[in-house]
């Protein structure tokens, strides 16, 4: 792989990109709705594709929420809490909690500080079991080697479990499935179609089944 783009450089191109993509949908919208009025109202139409300060005052909105946008990007996901309800679950397993990350993508963006957070979010519910589908990292096992440390952090009475992503195999993907595994990380690989764990509590038995992409 090749070197990897500063932090500043990733959110700046994000920042760009999101500001002209907003703004040409904006615009899109804007010459849409002139067009459509010009038909019916020539002064009211031309004043919707001609009016400077409409235009200014979309390039200051779309550069808002692109700004807005970036800041949201890199900070830590919020909880949120789903109850979910299984007809027929056995009765020791009422209050069982599980917590769910996807697309964590730790990278030069999201760095040992956000992903510090993140595993502090999760231990505050006291899970029994965390689940990870895909996306752990972006980049090598040796650029990510102090970032991925954060991870063991991360505690479940019953096990931490994960499922590989397209993102996981850009790096040396068997290095890190072995630093994972050393990190107590139970990852479901090399299988087709479906990979089986049982929890290990003292009361009747769960099972989690993870998909691989295929």
């Amino acid at each position: 792989m090749g070197p990897e783009i500063p932090r500043w450089a990733l959110m700046a191109l994000g920042f760009l990109f999101g500001t002209l993509a907003l703004l040409a949908m904006s615009l899109l919208v804007r010459d849409a709705l002139g067009l459509v009025v010009l038909t019916f109202s020539r002064r009211a139409g031309g004043f919707i594709l001609g009016n400077g300060w409409l235009t200014f005052a979309l390039i200051v909105t779309c550069t808002g929420l692109a700004l807005a946008g970036v800041r949201e990007a890199v900070s830590a996901p919020r909880v949120r809490q789903v109850e979910v309800v299984l007809p027929g679950l056995a009765a020791e397993f009422e209050g069982y909690r599980m917590v769910h990350l996807g697309d964590l993508q730790v990278s030069r963006l999201l760095t040992r500080s956000w992903l510090d957070e993140v595993v502090r979010a999760v231990n505050a519910q006291r899970p029994d079991a965390v689940l990870i589908s895909g996306d752990l990292m972006d980049g090598t096992p040796e650029a990510r080697a102090r970032d991925s440390l954060v991870l063991g952090d991360l505690r479940a009475r019953d096990g931490l479990f994960a499922v590989p992503g397209n993102h996981d195999y850009f790096g040396d993907f068997e290095e890190w499935l072995s630093s994972l595994r050393k990190l107590g990380w139970q990852i479901w690989w090399r299988t087709w179609g479906m990979r089986w764990t049982r929890c290990s509590r003292p009361r009747p038995q769960g099972t989690w089944a993870g998909v691989i992409p295929i």
